[in-house]
């Protein structure tokens, strides 16, 4: 039999989030969809890295830094482009104009 383990942390908003962060200020209107699911106003703490964290350290044979070297190393360094990747990027292109 197998075991397994579930670690479940949830995000949490900043403090800067509250009920008025999706109302334009000089409008009153609830801004446009595009503009909130892709600016940086609905950001929030990732639950998820503390789990990763506290796994690996129970169970885990790398350390997080270890562990999260290869996305280090992409965000420092960029990555190539593949062809489905360009695609679906200017396929949005207008939805990145707009914000």
């Amino acid at each position: 039999m197998s075991l397994f383990y579930f670690y479940y942390f949830l995000s949490e908003s900043s403090e800067n989030f509250g009920p008025e962060a999706f109302i334009d200020p000089e409008t009153g209107l609830v801004y446009p969809e595009a503009k909130r699911i892709s600016s940086g106003m609905a950001t929030a703490i990732p639950g998820a890295v503390k789990a990763w964290e506290e796994a690996i350290e129970a169970y885990g044979n790398l350390s997080l830094a270890e562990v999260l070297e290869p996305a280090i190393q992409i965000a420092e360094e960029g990555f190539r482009a593949d062809e489905n990747y360009v695609r679906k990027t200017l396929k949005k292109q207008a939805l990145i104009k707009q914000i």
